[in-house]
């Protein structure tokens, strides 16, 4: 457990210094449940505080697609896998309901870097035992994450600056996602007619 916990961080921490965190809340989950209620390990806690993020606190949460699809206006994810058990649930509402678009929602975080193209964000702690190796994949897991923080901020910020008198955040983001390159990578055929 350590790419969302930094994401959210993160991304509150950039949100705050943009002053719209009246406007733009976040909150991470994993979308598995065998580490619910547990702690960040302690090489992911120190990166953490090299960064000035306090992540002591967080415990984790697991994805409640039945509430979070609506109650969100974007489901972040790290890489294709996550990406895949996220849409696996969404799409199910989607098949249901042929009126409600909600694939649009999953995202992955990689894709709104502006310095160089990202697309999956590895776990840093997926085949690593801990030692230096695992400390410097945390940093450069951390950087990714740090910099499509920034360019998603960079993003909601612009649609915020830009909005319309009549226009909500909510609606010209829903627009803003679905005309973004669609994520035919992992969508289920039986969505894709």
């Amino acid at each position: 457990m350590c790419r969302s916990v930094y994401a959210e961080a993160i991304f509150k921490k950039l949100v705050k210094d943009k002053e719209v965190q009246d406007v733009i809340e976040c909150t991470s989950k994993g979308t598995r449940d065998y580490n619910t209620g547990d702690k960040p390990d302690g090489n992911v806690l120190e990166v953490a505080k090299d960064l000035g993020l306090d992540i002591k606190d967080h415990s984790a949460t697991v994805f409640k697609c039945e509430r979070d699809v609506v109650l969100y206006d974007l489901l972040l994810v790290m890489d294709k896998f996550t990406a895949s058990d996220v849409l696996k649930d969404v799409t199910i509402y989607e098949t249901i309901d042929k009126n409600t678009k909600y694939c649009w929602k999953v995202r992955r975080l990689g894709e709104f870097c502006l310095d160089r193209k990202i697309e999956d964000i590895d776990d840093p702690l997926y085949g690593n035992t801990g030692g230096e190796e695992e400390m410097v994949e945390l940093h450069r897991v951390a950087l990714d994450i740090y910099d499509s923080c920034n360019g998603l901020v960079s993003f909601l910020s612009d649609i915020l600056t830009n909005l319309e008198d009549k226009e909500n955040l909510k609606e010209v983001l829903a627009h803003k996602m679905g005309s973004m390159t669609p994520t035919e990578w992992v969508r289920p055929p039986m969505l894709s007619k």
